[in-house]
């Protein structure tokens, strides 16, 4: 879980920089960040309930 968190964390951090370069406004960064936050806990989730 701590490797999938550290990926997310990186990838997190890449898109939000990317984002900033490319002089997009700031909610539309939080929105971005949050919709890929969103999937990342939602698929964790769904890996940790028994099939």
């Amino acid at each position: 879980m701590i490797a999938r968190a550290d990926r997310a964390q990186q990838r997190l951090c890449t898109q939000y920089r990317r984002l900033v370069g490319k002089s997009k406004h700031h909610n539309t960064i939080v929105v971005a960040i949050a919709r890929m936050l969103i999937g990342y806990v939602w698929e964790t989730l769904r890996e940790a309930q028994p099939s």
